[in-house]
């Protein structure tokens, strides 16, 4: 405590714990919302302690634990009389100070970060850093990417990533590019995932780059999560820097997890903003992407990278059971899960003759009008847990779909990938690092003229993937441990 000349008193305090209290982090709910404050009081008398004398009395000086009594009937001003008769000091006080201080109000606001601080202990952090995380808004880990897309692998690996972040025992903040909207808006959770991100672990919309630059003091690590989040011609360049982390002080710890660019080489965008995005990659700490090629296309500028899986083959089966838990879906007995933009491919309803099941078509599309593309009608599947529980209810998964595909291998179906007109240039390489990875290359097919009846009909030795996939997980969580913790 400092007291100048003039009479005034600075009280400054560094306990987290006095903090907590006194910004109503840690206040009872029956506190928050007590139903005996207001007017009139339910005892005959009530105590408490007096604040801000220094606003009432200017003769008086009062000591800094002086206390307040309120009498609220004839016995409790009998009782009053009876008991300060040798008092130092006793002074009247009007009651509408203690009104106008909030003092008799029903309703006092808990703060904001209260769920996040039992978030926090229910997770077994310390208290003292529970209570700085939340009074501050204090993260370990700052995620940005395609978290928000309306697609539902894009949703998944970053649902995943989030997951992933959380069990390692840090805290995740959600991060998204840089929009003009009003001062204080957050970003909402996205619509097809059911699983809402807490509000605590949703940052707000930054108007600027100076704007976003205030992360810097909040957040001590950033990391872009994986999907095309390189690639000029899906994104702004004002996106692409952001996910390359353009407004993160050089001395913050920036790393890419299963990123990706979209092709073999950096595609749309001007020279100049080519070159922008190199140099800030070559500020990141650590870099992994998804393919192949995204490794030597960083090595081709001077970067090292590591492949490593997307973070939607990272999480057990657990995970994603939980999600199914949530979905009140139903489907039909022995079905094809169909996943793909080319809903006019009729090719396909020789493969379920072929197989000898039924078929669940699903539109990539989320908002497009299918009544007219397929003899069979396309459904509705909603959210990306009713398309995750579609996937593992099913006999045969056909897709043109990443992440369709890397969880029919996850929940061992047999399944089929049409890759279409893509080639290096347009994001095969996805599919090609994927097949290569597990040894299923005989699973890719350009489209379902190719497909034969023994393609079909070929079993995948799913004890040998699986065993791969264990490897492949250890490696990459090793990487991603490795680089978050060092």
């Amino acid at each position: 405590m400092a007291k100048f000349n003039d009479g005034s008193e600075n009280i400054r305090s560094n306990d987290l714990y006095l903090s907590a209290v006194l910004n109503d982090l840690i206040k009872y709910d029956a506190c928050a919302e007590c139903i005996y404050a207001d007017m009139p009081r339910q005892g005959d008398i009530s105590l408490g302690d007096l604040w801000k004398t220094n606003e009432l009395f200017n003769d008086i000086e009062l000591p800094q634990n002086a206390g307040c009594v309120m009498l609220n009937s004839n016995v409790g001003k009998t009782l009053f009389d009876e008991s300060v008769r040798n008092a130092a000091h006793c002074v009247d006080i009007p009651i509408p100070f203690l009104i106008n201080d909030k003092r008799l109000q029903q309703t006092r606001p808990q703060h904001l970060a209260r769920q996040r601080l039992f978030f926090m202990l229910n997770r077994k952090h310390s208290l003292m850093k529970s209570i700085e995380y939340s009074l501050s808004w204090r993260f370990d880990v700052g995620i940005t990417g395609f978290w928000r897309a309306q697609n539902y692998g894009g949703v998944l690996t970053y649902h995943a990533l989030y997951k992933l972040i959380l069990n390692l025992g840090l805290e995740p903040l959600m991060i998204e590019a840089r929009y003009k909207v009003e001062p204080g808006m957050v970003p909402s959770s996205p619509k097809i995932l059911k699983a809402k991100y807490p509000y605590y672990h949703v940052s707000r919309y930054h108007n600027s780059f100076e704007d976003e630059t205030e992360l810097n003091n909040r957040v001590s690590k950033f990391v872009v999560g994986s999907d095309q989040v390189w690639n000029r011609n899906l994104l702004s360049q004002m996106a692409i820097e952001c996910y390359a982390f353009d407004f993160v002080d050089p001395s913050k710890k920036i790393i890419s997890v299963s990123s990706s660019f979209g092709s073999n080489h950096l595609v749309g965008g001007t020279e100049e903003e080519r070159e922008r995005l190199v140099k800030l990659l070559q500020r990141f700490s650590h870099i992994s992407v998804r393919e192949n090629s995204g490794v030597k296309l960083c090595n081709s500028y001077g970067i090292d990278a590591t492949r490593i899986l997307d973070p939607v083959m990272l999480c057990d089966e657990k995970h994603y059971l939980e999600m199914i838990s949530t979905s009140p879906a139903r489907f039909q007995d022995n079905y094809i899960f169909y996943y793909t933009g080319d809903m006019q491919d009729l090719s396909i309803e020789k493969i379920a003759e072929e197989i000898g099941c039924g078929m669940i078509k699903i539109d990539r599309y989320l908002d497009r009008d299918t009544s007219d593309l397929s003899e069979t009608p396309t459904v509705n599947i909603g959210t990306a847990e009713n398309w995750v529980k579609c996937i593992h209810g099913s006999s045969f998964v056909v897709s043109d779909s990443f992440h369709a595909t890397a969880l029919a291998i996850l929940f061992r179906k047999p399944f089929i990938l049409f890759y279409g007109d893509m080639n290096l240039d347009s994001g095969l390489d996805r599919f090609v690092t994927l097949m290569e990875t597990f040894g299923l290359n005989d699973r890719l097919f350009k489209n379902a003229d190719d497909v034969r009846s023994e393609d079909l009909l070929k079993p995948i030795d799913y004890d040998r993937v699986h065993s791969i996939l264990r490897k492949e997980q250890e490696r990459s969580m090793g990487w991603i441990r490795k680089v978050l913790f060092e």
